[in-house]
């Protein structure tokens, strides 16, 4: 068992990270005419992973009422 400010440490700096490497990567890899829509899908998508899973982790703490188990699933 570790602190939880260790996972959100690790979270934070995981999310830094990933947001540091995917947003300037979009217009060297989209044509020129599609930067933007490439740009709103991300988005999008990042968007749809924010809500998604916080449900998953409220579904495991429901069915297991240990937030252990999200750790380690």
């Amino acid at each position: 068992m570790t602190d939880p400010l260790v996972s959100l440490v690790l979270l934070g700096i995981g999310y830094t990270l990933f947001a540091t490497v995917i947003w300037p990567c979009i217009p060297i890899v989209v044509n020129k005419l599609y930067v933007s829509l490439a740009f709103g899908v991300t988005s999008s998508v990042v968007n749809l992973v924010l809500v998604i899973f916080p449900m998953i982790v409220a579904k495991i703490h429901e069915r297991t009422h240990m937030y252990y188990m999200v750790k380690i699933s």
